[in-house]
């Protein structure tokens, strides 16, 4: 049986969700699937996958997931290892933010280069400042919930496929 850790890192829970959806549809006969959180991730010798989520914030990836990274790097190159972010901008925000968020994974894949990069939608609490939703490119009937399972299902069937 082959054992996958997800480590993500979040403030909203979004990144959580995502994480705990993931293990439903990974956990199986042929894999068992352990969810916890980034910070608690005491090492990684037992695991034959790693995924990693963290969300979006300054349109760069948590700097906690980069730290763990960096600290992990040995490991991480041994074992197939996936990312994923959240981001309420990516896919509905200006395309300035979305280079800039893909520009700043790049510098993270040149660490550890990840078999696969998931990229899922968010969402906020509360609607942003009108003037702030301009500048992101966010359109005013935007919902404040974006989160999306689809590129989530994907996502799991490229690690399912990876990992036969």
């Amino acid at each position: 049986m082959k054992k996958i850790l997800i480590a993500y890192f979040t403030k909203t829970n979004s990144t959580k969700e995502y994480a705990q959806y993931i293990k439903e549809q990974l956990q199986s006969k042929e894999l068992n699937v352990d969810v916890v959180d980034l910070l608690s991730v005491e090492n990684l010798h037992n695991y034959n996958a790693v995924i990693i989520g963290a969300p979006i914030y300054g349109m760069r990836w948590n700097e906690e997931c980069v730290n763990f990274i960096k600290a992990n790097q040995i490991e991480l190159k041994k074992v197939p290892t996936f990312y994923f972010f959240v981001s309420y901008v990516f896919e509905n925000g200006r395309k300035m933010w979305r280079k800039t968020i893909l520009k700043s994974m790049d510098k993270v894949s040149k660490l550890v280069k990840p078999n696969f990069i998931g990229k899922f939608n968010g969402r906020i609490e509360k609607r942003m400042p009108r003037f702030i939703e301009f500048m992101f490119g966010i359109k005013k009937e935007t919902p404040l919930n974006l989160m999306n399972y689809d590129k989530v299902d994907e996502f799991v069937n490229i690690i399912k496929e990876t990992l036969k």
